[in-house]
């Protein structure tokens, strides 16, 4: 049947027996699309700065990028509306957030100033958005307030930030983020109120988790193509890919399909938790494709492999503390996962700290080694648990 969406139609609450039959919308698959080249200009970036500074600056960057999808999806998890005014704001949004990924690189003279202001029309629209809702949703009009004071008030603040030089320019960037993550911090009575959805936010991440997986083999793909790759090429370079494999097995095994639980502090966990994933996921991207496209006879340069280990780490740890904020109860499963997820980044950490010496394919095979442990593990248990259910 086709999909004829309304030409009006007024904000609605996801509320009722609508709520379980629930799918992402078209709109919102859209939107994530524009995100796919953000990322990778930020990939891009961090390829060509592989040292502290330049992961810093990485992280500065991403924090706004990740904090705008974050505003709209939750947004489309309270508030149902797919009529013409809702694309074309969202249109609005996907312009702005393409104006953020051609401002990326910070080395160029007013691409700093230029982000911020394309960031702060990002969020203006947001408020707009919450705007409508509240003339049209009476019971949310205390939710909306505080966040179109708190939002709105953030917004100004990175627009302003574009009149100030550099130095003091990311101190105001700062004191902004803090009050674009306090307004949703401070106003979890708010929300408990109107509970988010429980079954929409899990896909939605689980949607976003793919394109940062993604943004790794785009960056692989994109950096070998072209070549003339022998056999002997490939077979040492495909242990490069079993990390993100890795990862996507254990999330999407363990985390995507997992309803949402309304707690107040594992929400927050849940949430929070899935930034220094998607950020370590990214970043790793780039770390594979160092490693492919290095000399595998060489030594393995000592900031690639910090970057690789220590971003393969912090993505299996996130996903323990994920899984653990999901966990209906403390019991010797979720101890079990979480022991051999805090294991694994251990050890990948411990390759980080001695592995000086090591070459690409190497470290390529002990992260693989590490990772068929971590995987292997989670399929015992699965089948003990499967044989315990079935007694």
């Amino acid at each position: 049947m086709a999909h004829h969406p309304p030409v009006y139609q007024p904000p609605q609450l996801h509320i009722g027996e609508r709520e379980s039959q629930r799918k992402v919308t078209w709109t919102e698959l859209f939107y994530d699309l524009v995100f796919v080249a953000t990322l990778v200009q930020l990939g891009n970036f961090l390829s060509d700065q592989v040292n502290l500074t330049g992961f810093f600056t990485f992280v500065l960057l991403f924090v706004p990028v990740w904090w705008a999808w974050i505003g709209t999806t939750f947004y489309a998890n309270r508030f149902d509306s797919d009529d013409v005014i809702h694309r074309l704001l969202v249109f609005g949004q996907i312009f702005c957030v393409s104006l953020m990924a051609i401002h990326i690189n910070p080395e160029i003279p007013d691409n700093t100033a230029r982000f911020a202001l394309a960031y702060a029309a990002q969020r203006a629209i947001l408020v707009a958005m919450y705007l409508r809702a509240g003339q049209h949703i009476l019971g949310a009009r205390v939710l909306i307030d505080r966040y179109v004071r708190g939002f709105g008030l953030a917004a100004l603040m990175w627009a302003i930030s574009a009149l100030f030089p550099e130095p003091i320019r990311y101190g105001i960037w700062l004191i902004a983020f803090l009050i674009d993550v306090g307004t949703p911090l401070t106003s979890i009575p708010q929300q408990l109120q109107l509970p988010p959805s429980p079954n929409h936010l899990p896909e939605r991440f689980a949607l976003f988790t793919i394109i940062v997986l993604g943004e790794g083999f785009l960056k692989v793909i994109g950096g070998v193509a072209g070549q003339t790759l022998t056999i002997s090429d490939i077979l040492l370079d495909m242990p490069g890919l079993i990390i993100p494999g890795v990862i996507w097995w254990i999330y999407f095994d363990n985390v995507a399909e997992t309803a949402f639980q309304i707690n107040r502090f594992r929400a927050q966990v849940w949430l929070y938790t899935h930034f220094p994933l998607h950020l370590s996921i990214t970043a790793l991207g780039v770390g594979i494709y160092k490693l492919v496209t290095t000399d595998v006879s060489q030594t393995l340069p000592d900031n690639y492999r910090w970057l690789i280990c220590g971003t393969a780490a912090l993505s299996i740890l996130a996903i323990g503390v994920i899984e653990w904020a999901i966990a209906k109860q403390w019991d010797k499963r979720v101890r079990n996962e979480l022991v051999l997820r805090v294991g694994g980044a251990i050890a990948i950490g411990w390759l980080a700290i001695f592995g000086g010496g090591f070459n690409a394919t190497l470290l390529m095979i002990l992260l693989g080694l590490i990772g068929a442990v971590i995987v292997g593990m989670d399929l015992y248990w699965r089948a003990q648990l499967m044989q315990q259910n079935a007694h």
